[in-house]
Order: C-alpha cells, then sequence, then structure tokens
C-alpha cells in the first residue's frame, strides 16, 4: 500500500472523486496513474473539493477491499487516515444536491456520482475520476470529465 504523500507542483483546481482517491491509497495502476493521483491529491497549492459524502465513500471501498481480501484491516485504517488528511475542501451541501439528482437521473448515474459531476459544475471544476463507465457516460456532454489512466501531465 502506498503510504508516502509527494507533492507535485501543479495549478489546476479540480473535483475529485472515490475511484481516483482509492486508486491512490489502494495502488491499483500503474505507477504513472499512480503518479497523476498523488499529485491531485496532495498538492496543497491547488484547490481541490470533494462532495460531502466523498470520506464515507472511501471508507466503503477499503471495506469492499478488505472483504476481497486486497488489504488488510490494519492497511484500510491507515489509508482512510491518509485520505483524511488530504489538503481537500470538503464541499458543504448546497443547490448541487438538487442539480445531481437531476444529472444523475439524466445521465442514468448513481446519485453518488452525479454529485461529483454537480459540485464541478457548480464550481467550475473539471472532474476527475478513475471511473471508466462514469468517464464513458459522460463522453460527448457539457460535463467536463477526465479520466485518470488519460491525462497525460497533471496539468492538463
Amino acid at each position: 500500500m502506498r503510504c508516502a504523500v509527494r507533492s507535485v507542483p501543479r495549478s489546476d483546481n479540480w473535483v475529485i472523486d472515490a475511484s481516483a482517491a482509492l486508486s491512490f491509497v489502494l495502488d491499483e495502476r500503474e505507477d504513472a496513474m499512480a503518479l497523476r493521483a498523488i499529485g491531485l491529491l496532495s498538492d496543497a497549492h491547488s484547490r481541490n473539493v470533494v462532495a460531502t459524502h466523498f470520506d464515507i465513500e472511501c471508507a466503503n471501498g477499503l471495506v469492499k477491499a478488505v472483504r476481497r481480501g486486497r488489504i488488510a484491516v490494519d492497511d484500510a485504517l491507515e489509508a482512510l487516515l491518509i485520505l483524511l488528511d488530504l489538503p481537500m475542501e470538503r464541499a458543504q451541501p448546497s443547490a448541487a444536491e438538487v442539480d445531481a439528482l437531476r444529472i444523475a437521473i439524466e445521465q442514468e448515474l448513481s446519485a453518488y456520482d452525479a454529485a461529483y459531476v454537480a459540485l464541478a459544475e457548480d464550481r467550475g471544476l473539471r472532474l476527475v475520476t478513475a471511473d471508466a463507465r462514469l468517464a464513458r457516460a459522460l463522453a460527448g456532454t457539457a460535463h467536463d470529465v477526465r479520466l485518470l489512466d488519460d491525462m497525460d501531465e497533471l496539468d492538463v
């Protein structure tokens, strides 16, 4: 499990979803993707924002990883503590929740995924995700969603 958080200078601001954060702590992907996730998540100079349900959604992802035997309970706890300590703004509830319902219905997404999309739209930021299904569902729409796998550089 990746525990050392390294900062990579960048100037973009993002809405980060739980899948991108979990790819960082679970070290599921190739090194290049892990480095992109580290840069996105650990840069204290950027204004990265997460939805109100981010922390519990990450905790749920870690519970699933433990139940599937991918990580030990102690590693899951350490990973959650790392995520809770990252310099990200936890968005307070706003009108974005109403937009999330509309987006979820229109795009056939879960309300959880749509909340990240609505938050990004509300804040005028791009959404970064490791969820290929979410990125595909929103391809060709007005929603600016970037798949972590497809980002060549941190400042894309």
